[in-house]
């Protein structure tokens, strides 16, 4: 983990160049994104994180094809003491995964 100077923000992002077709049965195709945030105010530090995956997947048996959607939403609150570092976190995670009506 690198060290955080005060007011420091960090921005990172990943993506895939490949399509949301999966082509043959198995296949397996995701796309991420990443995004995050942290500020300091001495001796609290905020931190807010989101991630959001899209999918494909050529199922095995039925032959059909599988696409979800994945949300995660994260929000830290952090206080130093003394050398203790203390704090909550909430996450959200929201997951949806549709099969298509045809077959491939």
């Amino acid at each position: 983990m690198l060290p955080l100077q005060s007011g420091t923000s960090i921005v990172t992002r990943s993506a895939s160049t490949a399509c949301l077709s999966a082509r043959r049965i198995g296949d397996t195709i995701k796309r991420p994104f990443v995004a995050g945030a942290i500020k300091s105010f001495t001796p609290w530090t905020l931190a807010l994180s989101y991630a959001h995956i899209t999918g494909a997947y050529a199922g095995v048996t039925d032959a059909r094809q599988y696409t979800d959607r994945t949300n995660i939403f994260n929000f830290k609150a952090l206080q130093t003491m003394g050398t203790a570092l203390t704090g909550v976190s909430y996450s959200l995670i929201d997951l949806n995964g549709f099969k298509s009506p045809h077959r491939s």
